[in-house]
């Protein structure tokens, strides 16, 4: 009422889901939208890939929006925006890196076999990002991290984290400043989860995110999942390495570094957080039972 009175507005919450790539990004926003309804929008131009948007973009798209409460966007970059009269909350996934890798690799070669299958059906000319369906994991690791730009499968989450406007998108220009912004925004973003661990990062989203959005029920479908994967994190490492000459694994464990640092750096930072939590036990075992109902 004070603040009505001398005329200020107290901000009302936005949450924002910097969706990268191969990051469980599908399953995440499966569950926002399944708890806020039309008050989740898509910001994404999905005619323009490579576009990046910024605080400006934003700005204009929740005044376009101005009901909205949460966004998902992978073109979206950080740092976390100023928008006034909003209180912003942000909430990202990080994956391991040589899994995710894997995963990029094997949905590019599911939908390069789709676009052959569709050319020798109807003699159309789809692209891809695998051009070859029958391309193995090394060549399509070599051809990517050839490229001096933009590569998906090298150091890829240090770069997105670490993005400044301006700045080219070139992994090979990577630093150690790079992984001191990337560090910093970790700290900064409301919720930093892991694919790895899911579930607690669902249960912590929805711990923090309560006091600005209410009771929240982050219980899910799995989404956009390769369904003949292999289950174990181990094995799925296993099967890259057996697929990878042991001179290339090395490598690209290298060529990784800085998403290697940054991991561990997130899992030290998730456990704090989860620590903090009461009765995370009794929290995850009914999040659990929430996702087993579904």
């Amino acid at each position: 009422m004070f603040g009505k009175l001398c005329g200020f507005i107290n901000p009302s919450p936005l949450l924002i889901h910097f969706h990268f790539f191969k990051n469980a990004g599908t399953t995440v926003e499966w569950a926002l939208q399944r708890n806020f309804g039309d008050r989740f929008k898509q910001f994404d131009d999905f005619s323009n890939p490579y576009n990046n948007y910024h605080n400006t973009d934003l700005k204009a798209f929740v005044s376009r929006h101005p009901n909205i409460s949460v966004l998902s966007s992978h073109q979206l970059r950080l740092p976390p925006p100023h928008i006034p009269q909003k209180k912003i909350y942000g909430i990202l996934f990080l994956r391991h890196p040589l899994d995710r890798a894997y995963s990029v690799y094997n949905y590019e070669k599911k939908r390069a076999f789709a676009v052959y299958s569709e050319e020798k059906t109807t003699g159309g000319n789809g692209r891809t990002g695998l051009k070859d369906a029958n391309l193995n994991m090394q060549d399509f690791f070599q051809t990517l991290t050839n490229n001096r730009s933009l590569s998906v499968v090298t150091n890829y989450q240090a770069l997105m984290l670490s993005y400044y406007k301006g700045i080219q998108l070139q992994q090979n220009r990577l630093t150690t400043n790079n992984l001191a912004v990337a560090r910093k925004r970790i700290r900064q973003i409301k919720i930093v989860g892991m694919v790895e661990r899911f579930d607690e990062s669902m249960v912590l989203a929805e711990y923090l995110l309560m006091p600005a959005f209410g009771v929240l029920d982050f219980s899910y479908k799995p989404k956009n999942v390769n369904t003949s994967r292999l289950q174990c994190l181990q094995s799925r490492l296993q099967d890259m390495q057996r697929q990878l000459s042991n001179s290339f694994y090395k490598q690209f464990c290298e060529l990784n570094k800085y998403d290697f640092e940054l991991y561990q750096f997130a899992k030290q930072e998730l456990d704090k957080k989860l620590a903090r939590i009461p009765n995370l036990k009794e929290r995850l075992l009914d999040f659990k039972a929430r996702g087993a109902r579904l």
